[in-house]
């Protein structure tokens, strides 16, 4: 959620080694999809992904169709909180090199926070290690 009266959020983000030059998102390779009430708000995102998309997706939650392959994982089960939810996606998505690794993850989180926040976010991504075996279908 953001915090100033709009509730759930959609967030495009854009990593790519090349200078990018334009900064709407056409066809997302991946989409993590942790709420429903975010799904609600980028749906249309779902119908725009290529069959080699992905989507990590928060058990529980419905999706517009789409021709992506679907990662559902039990965040709870895996003792990842809401608030972490986002983070632990990414991790999960790093453990594949594409389009980030868990290198880069962690010294993002490194040069981003300090003191116990960081500590906690690293925390979230040594837990995320163990969350495979909370992966329902993908």
């Amino acid at each position: 959620n953001i915090t100033i009266m709009r509730g759930p959020s959609v967030t495009e983000l854009i990593v790519s080694p090349e200078p990018i030059a334009y900064t709407e998102v056409e066809q997302p390779d991946v989409i993590v999809a942790l709420s429903e009430e975010g799904v609600k708000r980028g749906w249309y995102l779902f119908e725009k992904t290529r069959p080699e998309g992905r989507v990590i997706l928060a058990a529980g939650v419905e999706i517009p169709g789409t021709t992506a392959s679907i990662l559902e994982v039990d965040f709870k089960a895996g003792g990842i909180k809401r608030k972490e939810r986002a983070l632990a996606a990414l991790s999960l998505l790093a453990r594949t090199g594409d389009p980030v690794s868990q290198e880069m993850l962690r010294e993002a989180i490194s040069q981003s926070f300090h003191g116990k926040r960081r500590e906690e976010a690293l925390e979230v991504i040594e837990r995320t290690a163990a969350i495979a075996g909370f992966v329902i279908s993908g």
